[in-house]
């Protein structure tokens, strides 16, 4: 395993994750409280969530051979 890939691999899941937090935050604190919770805008966030969710589990698999969000060091560094 590559230690480059595999930090490559830890970045893209905090980034993913900081996106999603920051997508749920700004949905239902922000926009909720101006306009209101509506279907569409929930349907929008659940689409976007999942969407980077398989950006990095496409990454990973192709990289790793392995369907995970979060890659375990397996890497020596020796």
């Amino acid at each position: 395993m590559s230690p480059f890939l595999f930090r490559l691999s830890r970045l893209i899941s905090l980034l993913v994750l900081i996106l999603i937090l920051g997508t749920n935050y700004y949905y239902f604190f922000i926009e909720a409280e101006m306009y209101g919770l509506r279907r569409d805008g929930i349907v929008g966030v659940v689409f976007i969530c999942s969407i980077l969710i398989l950006i990095t589990i496409i990454f990973n698999w192709l990289c790793f051979g392995k369907l995970s969000i979060w890659i375990k060091n397996d890497f020596n560094d020796e």
